[in-house]
Protein backbone atom coordinates (compact mmCIF):
# COMPACT_ATOMS: atom_id res chain seq x y z
CA UNK A 1 0.00 0.00 0.00
CA UNK A 2 1.25 3.40 -0.66
CA UNK A 3 1.68 6.19 2.24
CA UNK A 4 -1.53 8.24 1.70
CA UNK A 5 -3.36 5.20 0.99
CA UNK A 6 -2.26 3.66 3.77
CA UNK A 7 -2.78 6.32 6.14
CA UNK A 8 -6.41 6.82 4.71
CA UNK A 9 -7.26 3.19 5.45
CA UNK A 10 -6.11 3.58 8.64
CA UNK A 11 -7.92 6.55 9.39
CA UNK A 12 -11.23 4.44 8.26
CA UNK A 13 -10.72 1.44 10.08
CA UNK A 14 -10.17 3.78 13.14
CA UNK A 15 -13.65 5.52 12.61
CA UNK A 16 -15.77 1.79 11.92
CA UNK A 17 -13.81 0.48 15.17
CA UNK A 18 -15.03 4.03 16.72
CA UNK A 19 -18.58 3.46 15.35
CA UNK A 20 -18.92 -0.48 16.50
CA UNK A 21 -18.87 0.89 19.91
CA UNK A 22 -22.75 1.63 19.25
CA UNK A 23 -24.78 -1.53 19.00
CA UNK A 24 -26.80 -0.29 16.09
CA UNK A 25 -23.45 -0.18 14.24
CA UNK A 26 -22.36 -3.19 15.30
CA UNK A 27 -25.29 -5.14 13.94
CA UNK A 28 -24.71 -3.87 10.21
CA UNK A 29 -21.59 -5.50 10.72
CA UNK A 30 -21.57 -8.96 12.98
CA UNK A 31 -22.33 -11.48 10.96
CA UNK A 32 -20.80 -10.44 7.65
CA UNK A 33 -17.12 -9.78 8.63
CA UNK A 34 -14.44 -10.71 10.97
CA UNK A 35 -11.47 -9.05 12.50
CA UNK A 36 -9.34 -10.71 9.48
CA UNK A 37 -11.04 -8.30 7.37
CA UNK A 38 -8.77 -5.13 9.14
CA UNK A 39 -5.45 -4.43 7.67
CA UNK A 40 -3.61 -3.26 10.82
CA UNK A 41 -2.81 -5.87 13.85
CA UNK A 42 -3.68 -3.66 16.06
CA UNK A 43 -7.26 -2.90 15.03
CA UNK A 44 -7.66 -7.10 14.59
CA UNK A 45 -7.44 -7.09 18.07
CA UNK A 46 -9.27 -3.94 18.60
CA UNK A 47 -12.50 -5.44 16.94
CA UNK A 48 -12.05 -8.83 18.64
CA UNK A 49 -12.35 -7.27 22.07
CA UNK A 50 -15.35 -4.68 20.84
CA UNK A 51 -17.26 -8.00 20.03
CA UNK A 52 -15.91 -10.40 23.09
CA UNK A 53 -17.36 -7.77 25.26
CA UNK A 54 -21.29 -7.12 23.25
CA UNK A 55 -21.25 -10.98 23.68
CA UNK A 56 -21.22 -10.06 27.29
CA UNK A 57 -23.28 -7.26 26.85
CA UNK A 58 -25.17 -6.82 24.02
CA UNK A 59 -25.54 -2.82 24.37
CA UNK A 60 -23.53 0.24 23.70
CA UNK A 61 -19.80 -0.27 24.84
CA UNK A 62 -17.34 1.89 26.80
CA UNK A 63 -14.47 3.05 25.24
CA UNK A 64 -12.59 2.31 28.65
CA UNK A 65 -13.22 -1.09 28.52
CA UNK A 66 -12.16 -1.52 25.45
CA UNK A 67 -8.46 0.02 26.28
CA UNK A 68 -8.47 -1.71 29.96
CA UNK A 69 -8.56 -5.18 27.73
CA UNK A 70 -5.47 -4.10 25.62
CA UNK A 71 -3.91 -2.21 27.86
CA UNK A 72 -0.65 -4.16 27.68
CA UNK A 73 -0.54 -4.70 24.35
CA UNK A 74 -2.43 -1.90 22.37
CA UNK A 75 -2.51 1.26 25.56
CA UNK A 76 -2.79 3.87 22.43
CA UNK A 77 -6.03 2.18 21.21
CA UNK A 78 -7.78 4.63 23.67
CA UNK A 79 -6.38 7.73 21.89
CA UNK A 80 -9.22 7.07 19.00
CA UNK A 81 -11.50 5.57 20.55
CA UNK A 82 -12.61 8.23 22.51
CA UNK A 83 -11.47 10.68 20.26
CA UNK A 84 -13.98 13.48 19.89
CA UNK A 85 -13.99 13.77 16.28
CA UNK A 86 -13.92 9.87 15.24
CA UNK A 87 -16.66 9.82 17.22
CA UNK A 88 -18.65 13.08 15.53
CA UNK A 89 -17.11 11.03 12.16
CA UNK A 90 -19.00 7.52 13.70
CA UNK A 91 -22.20 9.45 13.52
CA UNK A 92 -21.84 9.07 9.55
CA UNK A 93 -21.06 5.16 9.84
CA UNK A 94 -22.83 4.04 6.68
CA UNK A 95 -20.78 6.30 4.77
CA UNK A 96 -17.98 5.08 6.15
CA UNK A 97 -18.83 1.61 5.84
CA UNK A 98 -19.16 1.48 1.94
CA UNK A 99 -15.38 2.93 1.95
CA UNK A 100 -14.25 0.09 4.09
CA UNK A 101 -16.18 -2.41 2.31
CA UNK A 102 -14.66 -1.31 -0.72
CA UNK A 103 -10.98 -2.06 0.67
CA UNK A 104 -11.88 -5.57 1.72
CA UNK A 105 -13.31 -6.65 -2.13
CA UNK A 106 -10.25 -4.77 -2.93
CA UNK A 107 -8.06 -7.13 -0.61
CA UNK A 108 -10.38 -10.23 -1.19
CA UNK A 109 -9.96 -10.02 -5.26
CA UNK A 110 -6.07 -9.26 -5.02
CA UNK A 111 -5.70 -12.56 -3.10
CA UNK A 112 -7.47 -13.91 -5.18
CA UNK A 113 -6.10 -13.68 -7.84
CA UNK A 114 -2.61 -14.67 -5.88
CA UNK A 115 -3.70 -17.98 -5.73
CA UNK A 116 -4.78 -18.15 -8.49
CA UNK A 117 -1.78 -17.42 -10.29
CA UNK A 118 -0.07 -20.21 -7.58
CA UNK A 119 -2.35 -22.78 -8.02
CA UNK A 120 -3.48 -22.16 -11.76
CA UNK A 121 -7.13 -22.87 -10.89
CA UNK A 122 -8.37 -19.22 -12.00
CA UNK A 123 -11.98 -19.71 -12.56
CA UNK A 124 -13.24 -21.66 -9.34
CA UNK A 125 -10.55 -19.18 -7.18
CA UNK A 126 -12.25 -16.02 -8.71
CA UNK A 127 -15.53 -17.40 -8.39
CA UNK A 128 -15.40 -18.13 -5.15
CA UNK A 129 -13.83 -14.35 -4.40
CA UNK A 130 -16.97 -12.96 -6.08
CA UNK A 131 -19.48 -14.68 -3.86
CA UNK A 132 -17.83 -13.91 -0.49
CA UNK A 133 -18.00 -10.24 -1.89
CA UNK A 134 -21.13 -9.92 -2.66
CA UNK A 135 -21.73 -11.64 0.96
CA UNK A 136 -20.17 -8.59 2.47
CA UNK A 137 -21.71 -5.90 0.76
CA UNK A 138 -21.34 -3.14 3.73
CA UNK A 139 -23.83 -0.13 3.66
CA UNK A 140 -24.53 -1.00 0.26
CA UNK A 141 -28.58 -2.24 1.36
CA UNK A 142 -30.21 1.34 1.12
CA UNK A 143 -29.56 4.62 -1.23
CA UNK A 144 -31.25 6.58 1.89
CA UNK A 145 -29.73 8.17 4.51
CA UNK A 146 -30.84 9.68 8.07
CA UNK A 147 -31.55 13.44 7.82
CA UNK A 148 -28.84 13.73 10.78
CA UNK A 149 -26.43 12.49 8.57
CA UNK A 150 -26.90 14.69 6.26
CA UNK A 151 -26.90 17.61 8.76
CA UNK A 152 -23.77 16.81 9.85
CA UNK A 153 -22.67 17.03 6.03
CA UNK A 154 -24.11 20.49 5.94
CA UNK A 155 -22.88 21.48 9.66
CA UNK A 156 -19.42 20.47 8.10
CA UNK A 157 -19.43 22.62 5.16
CA UNK A 158 -20.49 25.74 7.55
CA UNK A 159 -17.69 25.04 9.65
CA UNK A 160 -15.16 25.29 6.78
CA UNK A 161 -16.11 27.95 5.48
CA UNK A 162 -16.53 29.60 8.55
CA UNK A 163 -12.65 29.00 9.13
CA UNK A 164 -11.99 30.14 6.02
CA UNK A 165 -14.10 33.33 6.89
CA UNK A 166 -16.86 32.80 4.72
CA UNK A 167 -17.44 31.27 1.13
CA UNK A 168 -19.08 29.86 -1.63
CA UNK A 169 -20.74 26.63 -1.78
CA UNK A 170 -19.54 25.31 -4.34
CA UNK A 171 -16.56 25.58 -6.91
CA UNK A 172 -14.98 28.54 -8.24
CA UNK A 173 -15.94 29.79 -11.50
CA UNK A 174 -13.42 32.87 -11.42
CA UNK A 175 -16.01 34.95 -12.05
CA UNK A 176 -17.33 36.74 -9.61
CA UNK A 177 -21.07 37.46 -10.51
CA UNK A 178 -21.18 33.44 -10.92
CA UNK A 179 -19.71 32.80 -7.73
CA UNK A 180 -21.70 34.97 -5.95
CA UNK A 181 -25.38 34.70 -7.01
CA UNK A 182 -24.95 30.86 -8.18
CA UNK A 183 -22.84 30.18 -5.02
CA UNK A 184 -19.86 28.98 -7.40
CA UNK A 185 -20.25 25.31 -9.55
CA UNK A 186 -22.17 22.87 -7.11
CA UNK A 187 -22.09 19.30 -7.73
CA UNK A 188 -24.86 17.92 -9.15
CA UNK A 189 -25.84 20.81 -9.96
CA UNK A 190 -26.37 21.34 -13.83
CA UNK A 191 -25.78 24.73 -15.56
CA UNK A 192 -26.70 25.90 -19.05
CA UNK A 193 -24.57 28.24 -20.84
CA UNK A 194 -26.70 30.04 -23.66
CA UNK A 195 -26.56 32.87 -26.81
CA UNK A 196 -26.84 33.24 -30.14
CA UNK A 197 -24.27 32.42 -32.27
CA UNK A 198 -20.12 33.66 -32.16
CA UNK A 199 -21.64 35.26 -28.87
CA UNK A 200 -18.59 34.00 -26.96
CA UNK A 201 -20.18 31.16 -25.16
CA UNK A 202 -17.23 28.35 -25.75
CA UNK A 203 -14.96 30.84 -24.84
CA UNK A 204 -16.69 32.24 -21.59
CA UNK A 205 -17.44 28.39 -20.95
CA UNK A 206 -13.74 27.38 -21.50
CA UNK A 207 -12.65 30.47 -19.53
CA UNK A 208 -14.53 29.14 -16.57
CA UNK A 209 -13.32 25.30 -17.33
CA UNK A 210 -9.81 26.39 -17.32
CA UNK A 211 -10.10 28.72 -13.74
CA UNK A 212 -11.14 25.50 -12.31
CA UNK A 213 -8.63 23.42 -13.63
CA UNK A 214 -5.66 26.00 -11.85
CA UNK A 215 -7.12 25.64 -9.03
CA UNK A 216 -5.97 22.16 -8.81
CA UNK A 217 -9.25 20.54 -9.56
CA UNK A 218 -9.39 17.96 -12.43
CA UNK A 219 -11.90 19.44 -15.17
CA UNK A 220 -13.47 17.26 -18.58
CA UNK A 221 -14.30 19.30 -21.55
CA UNK A 222 -15.95 17.85 -24.32
CA UNK A 223 -15.14 19.96 -27.53
CA UNK A 224 -17.59 19.02 -29.99
CA UNK A 225 -16.43 21.48 -32.69
CA UNK A 226 -12.99 22.50 -31.82
CA UNK A 227 -9.87 20.80 -32.60
CA UNK A 228 -6.96 20.87 -30.71
CA UNK A 229 -4.91 23.42 -32.01
CA UNK A 230 -7.90 26.04 -31.98
CA UNK A 231 -8.25 25.07 -28.30
CA UNK A 232 -4.19 25.48 -27.66
CA UNK A 233 -4.30 28.66 -29.35
CA UNK A 234 -7.57 29.94 -27.53
CA UNK A 235 -5.67 29.18 -23.79
CA UNK A 236 -2.52 30.66 -25.37
CA UNK A 237 -4.02 33.95 -26.38
CA UNK A 238 -5.91 34.60 -23.30
CA UNK A 239 -3.12 34.03 -20.56
CA UNK A 240 0.08 35.24 -22.18
CA UNK A 241 -1.86 38.28 -24.59
CA UNK A 242 -0.78 37.14 -27.68
CA UNK A 243 -3.21 37.88 -30.66
CA UNK A 244 -4.88 35.04 -31.84
CA UNK A 245 -4.59 35.81 -35.53
CA UNK A 246 -0.36 35.84 -34.97
CA UNK A 247 -0.70 32.08 -33.62
CA UNK A 248 -3.11 30.94 -36.51
CA UNK A 249 -0.80 32.11 -38.60
CA UNK A 250 2.43 31.26 -36.78
CA UNK A 251 3.97 34.35 -37.03
CA UNK A 252 5.48 35.18 -33.59
CA UNK A 253 8.99 35.89 -32.54
CA UNK A 254 11.82 34.65 -30.17
CA UNK A 255 10.63 36.58 -27.02
CA UNK A 256 7.10 34.91 -27.66
CA UNK A 257 8.73 32.08 -28.24
CA UNK A 258 10.05 31.63 -24.74
CA UNK A 259 6.33 32.86 -23.26
CA UNK A 260 4.64 29.91 -25.12
CA UNK A 261 6.86 27.66 -24.18
CA UNK A 262 6.52 28.81 -20.49
CA UNK A 263 3.01 29.00 -20.78
CA UNK A 264 3.15 24.98 -21.90
CA UNK A 265 5.56 24.21 -19.04
CA UNK A 266 2.22 25.72 -16.59
CA UNK A 267 -0.61 24.15 -18.75
CA UNK A 268 1.08 20.45 -18.21
CA UNK A 269 1.14 20.90 -14.61
CA UNK A 270 -2.68 21.28 -14.78
CA UNK A 271 -5.42 18.58 -15.10
CA UNK A 272 -6.95 19.47 -17.94
CA UNK A 273 -9.11 16.76 -19.65
CA UNK A 274 -10.40 17.56 -23.13
CA UNK A 275 -12.37 15.26 -25.83
CA UNK A 276 -12.71 15.87 -28.91
CA UNK A 277 -14.40 13.60 -30.23
CA UNK A 278 -17.34 14.96 -32.62
CA UNK A 279 -20.83 13.96 -32.48
CA UNK A 280 -20.95 12.21 -28.99
CA UNK A 281 -23.88 10.12 -27.72
CA UNK A 282 -25.05 10.29 -23.87
CA UNK A 283 -23.38 6.96 -23.66
CA UNK A 284 -19.99 7.92 -24.66
CA UNK A 285 -20.16 10.73 -22.30
CA UNK A 286 -21.22 8.59 -19.37
CA UNK A 287 -18.83 5.90 -20.01
CA UNK A 288 -15.75 8.63 -20.69
CA UNK A 289 -17.07 10.85 -17.30
CA UNK A 290 -16.86 7.30 -15.31
CA UNK A 291 -13.85 6.73 -16.34
CA UNK A 292 -12.31 10.35 -15.81
CA UNK A 293 -13.96 9.77 -12.20
CA UNK A 294 -11.97 6.91 -11.46
CA UNK A 295 -8.57 8.06 -13.04
CA UNK A 296 -9.29 11.35 -10.86
CA UNK A 297 -11.52 10.87 -7.95
CA UNK A 298 -11.79 14.06 -7.14
CA UNK A 299 -13.18 15.81 -10.70
CA UNK A 300 -15.08 18.50 -9.92
CA UNK A 301 -16.59 19.97 -13.30
CA UNK A 302 -17.53 18.13 -16.73
CA UNK A 303 -18.53 20.44 -19.55
CA UNK A 304 -20.31 19.75 -22.97
CA UNK A 305 -19.66 22.16 -25.37
CA UNK A 306 -22.59 21.99 -26.73
CA UNK A 307 -25.65 20.15 -26.24
CA UNK A 308 -26.80 20.63 -30.13
CA UNK A 309 -23.96 18.91 -31.56
CA UNK A 310 -24.52 15.79 -29.77
CA UNK A 311 -25.82 12.26 -31.75
CA UNK A 312 -29.94 12.37 -31.13
CA UNK A 313 -31.66 8.70 -30.50
CA UNK A 314 -33.20 7.45 -33.92
CA UNK A 315 -37.16 7.92 -34.17
CA UNK A 316 -37.63 10.82 -32.17
CA UNK A 317 -38.29 14.40 -32.14
CA UNK A 318 -35.50 17.13 -31.10
CA UNK A 319 -37.96 17.88 -28.13
CA UNK A 320 -37.92 14.44 -27.06
CA UNK A 321 -34.33 13.27 -28.02
CA UNK A 322 -33.05 16.94 -25.74
CA UNK A 323 -35.11 15.75 -23.04
CA UNK A 324 -33.19 12.45 -22.66
CA UNK A 325 -30.01 13.97 -22.75
CA UNK A 326 -30.75 16.75 -20.14
CA UNK A 327 -31.91 14.17 -17.81
CA UNK A 328 -29.32 11.75 -18.08
CA UNK A 329 -26.76 14.25 -18.09
CA UNK A 330 -28.06 15.72 -14.73
CA UNK A 331 -28.37 11.87 -13.60
CA UNK A 332 -24.74 11.52 -14.05
CA UNK A 333 -23.19 14.52 -12.72
CA UNK A 334 -25.74 13.75 -9.72
CA UNK A 335 -24.34 10.27 -9.35
CA UNK A 336 -20.77 11.18 -9.52
CA UNK A 337 -20.98 14.43 -7.44
CA UNK A 338 -19.66 16.66 -9.68
CA UNK A 339 -20.85 20.13 -11.26
CA UNK A 340 -21.72 20.02 -15.11
CA UNK A 341 -21.71 23.07 -17.45
CA UNK A 342 -24.03 22.34 -20.63
CA UNK A 343 -23.53 25.14 -23.40
CA UNK A 344 -26.94 25.23 -25.68
CA UNK A 345 -27.97 27.26 -28.92
CA UNK A 346 -31.00 29.79 -29.16
CA UNK A 347 -33.48 28.78 -31.57
CA UNK A 348 -33.77 31.29 -34.77
CA UNK A 349 -36.62 33.26 -33.52
CA UNK A 350 -34.85 35.09 -30.70
CA UNK A 351 -33.05 37.07 -34.07
CA UNK A 352 -35.90 37.64 -35.86
CA UNK A 353 -37.33 39.74 -33.00
CA UNK A 354 -34.69 42.12 -31.39
CA UNK A 355 -35.02 41.45 -28.24
CA UNK A 356 -33.63 40.01 -24.44
CA UNK A 357 -33.55 36.33 -24.32
CA UNK A 358 -35.62 34.37 -22.56
CA UNK A 359 -36.24 30.48 -20.95
CA UNK A 360 -38.39 29.40 -24.53
CA UNK A 361 -35.47 30.28 -26.52
CA UNK A 362 -33.33 27.58 -25.91
CA UNK A 363 -33.38 25.76 -29.09
CA UNK A 364 -35.36 22.73 -28.63
CA UNK A 365 -35.88 23.95 -24.95
CA UNK A 366 -38.76 21.99 -23.13
CA UNK A 367 -36.61 19.83 -21.07
CA UNK A 368 -33.76 22.35 -20.81
CA UNK A 369 -34.85 24.81 -18.72
CA UNK A 370 -36.74 22.33 -16.74
CA UNK A 371 -33.51 20.27 -15.58
CA UNK A 372 -31.52 23.04 -14.88
CA UNK A 373 -30.47 24.20 -12.09
CA UNK A 374 -29.24 27.47 -13.27
CA UNK A 375 -29.38 29.02 -16.92
CA UNK A 376 -27.09 32.08 -18.09
CA UNK A 377 -27.59 33.59 -21.23
CA UNK A 378 -24.68 35.28 -22.65
CA UNK A 379 -24.45 38.53 -25.44
CA UNK A 380 -22.19 40.48 -26.75
CA UNK A 381 -22.18 43.92 -29.45
CA UNK A 382 -20.34 43.28 -32.54
CA UNK A 383 -20.87 46.83 -33.29
CA UNK A 384 -21.98 50.04 -30.65
CA UNK A 385 -25.56 49.78 -30.21
CA UNK A 386 -28.09 52.08 -27.85
CA UNK A 387 -27.45 49.62 -24.77
CA UNK A 388 -24.15 48.40 -25.20
CA UNK A 389 -20.69 49.36 -26.49
CA UNK A 390 -18.86 47.70 -28.88
CA UNK A 391 -17.24 44.05 -27.72
CA UNK A 392 -19.33 44.89 -24.61
CA UNK A 393 -20.72 40.92 -22.94
CA UNK A 394 -23.45 40.46 -20.95
CA UNK A 395 -23.70 37.57 -18.29
CA UNK A 396 -27.97 37.38 -17.47
CA UNK A 397 -29.25 35.03 -14.79
CA UNK A 398 -33.00 33.81 -16.33
CA UNK A 399 -32.81 30.96 -13.94
CA UNK A 400 -31.89 30.41 -10.43
CA UNK A 401 -32.98 27.44 -8.33
CA UNK A 402 -31.29 29.16 -5.42
CA UNK A 403 -30.86 32.79 -5.56
CA UNK A 404 -31.49 35.67 -7.68
CA UNK A 405 -33.01 35.98 -11.37
CA UNK A 406 -33.23 38.35 -13.91
CA UNK A 407 -29.89 40.52 -13.15
CA UNK A 408 -26.81 40.63 -15.66
CA UNK A 409 -23.23 41.76 -15.16
CA UNK A 410 -21.42 43.45 -18.07
CA UNK A 411 -18.36 42.05 -19.49
CA UNK A 412 -16.04 42.92 -21.91
CA UNK A 413 -14.48 40.92 -24.66
CA UNK A 414 -11.06 40.74 -25.91
CA UNK A 415 -11.62 39.76 -29.49
CA UNK A 416 -7.83 39.60 -30.00
CA UNK A 417 -7.04 37.22 -26.78
CA UNK A 418 -10.32 35.44 -26.47
CA UNK A 419 -11.43 35.96 -23.36
CA UNK A 420 -14.28 37.52 -21.36
CA UNK A 421 -13.40 39.53 -18.04
CA UNK A 422 -15.81 41.38 -15.65
CA UNK A 423 -16.24 45.40 -16.46
CA UNK A 424 -16.92 45.72 -12.60
CA UNK A 425 -18.58 44.38 -9.76
CA UNK A 426 -22.24 46.14 -9.98
CA UNK A 427 -25.06 43.99 -11.37
CA UNK A 428 -28.01 45.24 -12.79
CA UNK A 429 -31.41 44.21 -13.42
CA UNK A 430 -33.42 43.59 -16.59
Amino acid sequence: MGNVKTELRSEIEKIILTGCLKKDNREKIVGKISEKYFFFQEHKEVFKTIIKLAKENNSDIDSLDVSFELVEKYPECITYLSNEEKTYESMKFDFYLKKFSKFIKQDILANAVKEAKSKGNYESTIKKALEIMKKIDLGDETTFRNLSEYTLDYFDDLLNAQKKGGGISGISSGFSFIDTHLSGLNKGNMIVLAGRTSMGKSTLASNIAENVARQGIPVLYFHLEAQPNEVLTRLLAKNILIDSDALKNKVVNKNEIEKIKNEFSKLQKIKFLIDFTPNISIQHFEKQVKLAKKMYPDLGLVVIDHLQRMKYGTGKSNNDAVADITRDFLGIIKELDVAGIMVSQFNRLIDRERRLPRLSDLRDSGAIEQDAHSVLFIERAIKKTKEMEKDEGRLYIAKNRNGRVGVYQRLKFYGRFIKYEEIENEVYEY
